[in-house]
Parts: structure tokens; C-alpha cells; sequence
């Protein structure tokens, strides 16, 4: 598992890449470290920035660049014990799903349409909150179609162990590797 401050870091790094919305993650995760002492891992950190003044952004392919989620591990287990640290195994450890709005390359025409037009998006400032139709519709058409294409092997009544699968499924269905 990554450390989610690593992945982060590395993200930085990435040249023509500009680092937007992770900050909320890594500062969470952090947060959530010191104040409680509960660990957050996550396999790896998948998505992707837009790069930085990318008017070429391209749907061509239809195939998924990357997925638009991560799947971790809360490490309850380094708090929650009997005598000493992971004493009571793995099983008390809960799991994060992290949804990150991003441009894949499957996005629906009308998606495609405004990222085209806008450069900052799926990341536009949240200062002015005063959207447009277009803009409001591509980020409400974003997240359901992430939601759509993560959930598509989701079984119908399925409950949270089925989530988990799904969702660790479709993160290796769609190229999704360790960056470090």
C-alpha cells in the first residue's frame, strides 16, 4: 500500500501536471493520522490532474485512461486493540472509496464539449458559485458517468463487501498502477 503523503508528493512531481484537489485528501489523511492515530493507505492514487493548459483533451480512444477512484485501507487496527498494536488482526480495519472528478477520455460528448471549452475543468475555482446551465450540467454528467462506469459491476442488492470488489475491479480493468 501507498502512503497517501508519498503518492501526493509524487503527484507534484509529475511535470505539466498541475496539482489540484489532492491537497483536501493529503490534508484529511494527515489530520486523521496525528489527531487520531489512524493510518489511511491507499493501493495506489490513480487519477489524474488535467495537464497544464491541455486544449488538446481527446475522447478518441473511448477507452479509459485511468479510473476515477482509489480504494484504501483505514488502519483501525493500529489504535483498536487488546494488548498490542494489530493484535486484532486485519478484520477490524475498515476501507475508503476516494471519487475524484477527472477526464479519463470515456466522458460523455456534451462533457467532452465543455472541458474543450474550459481548461480549468473538472477543477474551476469554487469562489464564484454562481454556474452556468453548461457548467453545472458537465459536472453533474461527470460525476454520474464516473459513478455509472465504477458501479457497473456492482450486483443489484449487492452490500459493501460487493462495493469493495467492484470497485477494486474497476480500478484494474482501468490501468490504474503504483506511482512512487
Amino acid at each position: 500500500m501507498a502512503d497517501v503523503a508519498g503518492a501526493l508528493r509524487s503527484e507534484g512531481a509529475l511535470p505539466g501536471w498541475r496539482v489540484v484537489g489532492f491537497e483536501d485528501l493529503g490534508n484529511a489523511v494527515a489530520k486523521i493520522r496525528v489527531d487520531l492515530g489512524v493510518p489511511i493507505e491507499l493501493d495506489a492514487l490513480p487519477m489524474h490532474p488535467r495537464k497544464r493548459n491541455d486544449a488538446t483533451y481527446d475522447v478518441s480512444t473511448g477507452k479509459a485512461a485511468f479510473p476515477y477512484c482509489a480504494v484504501g485501507r483505514i488502519r483501525y487496527s493500529c489504535v483498536d486493540y487488546r494488548e498490542k498494536p494489530g493484535d486484532l488482526g486485519p478484520e477490524i480495519d475498515g476501507w475508503i472509496l476516494y471519487v475524484k472528478p477527472s477526464l479519463n477520455g470515456t466522458e460523455p460528448v456534451d462533457v467532452f464539449n465543455y472541458a474543450k471549452k474550459s481548461p480549468d475543468f473538472p477543477h474551476e475555482s469554487t469562489a464564484q458559485q454562481l454556474y452556468s446551465e453548461s457548467q453545472f450540467e458537465s459536472y453533474r454528467a461527470l460525476g454520474s458517468h464516473a459513478l455509472r462506469d465504477l458501479s457497473a459491476g456492482f450486483p443489484q442488492g449487492g452490500g459493501l463487501e460487493d462495493l469493495h470488489t467492484s470497485a477494486t475491479e474497476y480500478i484494474r480493468a482501468n490501468g490504474a498502477s503504483k506511482r512512487g
